[in-house]
């Protein structure tokens, strides 16, 4: 797992990056950046829970790429505005 300080915006493969154990030991999330289409600024789409519930597999093979899905139709969404 990369230290979020260490990732840029849109160059990571996959596109989100896993925050396991970043805020707590026992929470599981994951986080995808979202530039503003206008450039007014950049924010993170995340997703995570207790990890007895939100499996780092389950981040992996199905939240992670439905939230980058998410971003990228709010991107798409803002832009057309």
């Amino acid at each position: 797992m990369k230290p979020v300080s260490h990732c840029r915006l849109g160059s990571a493969d996959p596109p989100w990056v896993p925050l396991s154990h970043f805020w707590s030991r026992d929470v599981n999330a994951v986080g995808v950046p979202f530039v503003a289409p206008d450039g007014s600024g950049i924010l993170a789409f995340n997703c995570g829970g207790p990890g007895f519930l939100v499996s780092r597999e389950r981040l992996l093979r199905d939240l992670g790429p439905r939230l980058v899905e998410l971003v990228r139709h709010v991107e798409g969404a803002l832009s057309r505005r």
